[in-house]
């Protein structure tokens, strides 16, 4: 039997991939459909689950960077920020190589890619979570 933190790890996802995008604000809904059927094919593998978010308008605090600067967004722009969490890296894996044998999967990420500013870099990051004392 697990106990409790190993078991609210597992619910909660103990890792996770981040990838932001920028996109055309014309592209906001084709954009959006792509990525929720991607999301379905993500959880049919066994993602623990998905989220989007959109940059909403902000000043940074003294010391930070705005993350629509570094992606050099426009007003025409919107910045994606998607979050992918696993139970932890091992799951992580077998998703994601699920996920690479899927013949729907292919052509959406394609569509998604396709769909962001052209030349733009997209950005991604594994992370773990770290239980702090």
């Amino acid at each position: 039997m697990k106990n409790t933190a190993e078991t609210e790890t597992d619910e909660r996802g103990g890792y996770m991939q981040l990838f932001a995008y920028r996109v055309p604000k014309t592209n906001h809904r084709a954009f959006a459909e792509a990525q929720g059927k991607l999301a379905k094919i993500f959880k049919k593998h066994g993602i623990v689950r998905s989220e989007f978010f959109l940059l909403s308008p902000h000043k940074p605090f003294r010391g930070f960077s705005d993350i629509a600067q570094i992606l050099s967004a426009s007003a025409e722009d919107e910045v994606w920020l998607e979050l992918e969490h696993y139970k932890d890296a091992k799951n992580k894996d077998e998703v994601v190589a699920n996920i690479g044998k899927d013949p729907l999967a292919g052509p959406l990420f394609g569509q998604v890619i396709d769909l962001c500013v052209k030349g733009t870099k997209l950005l991604q990051g594994d992370f773990s979570r770290e239980k702090l004392s």
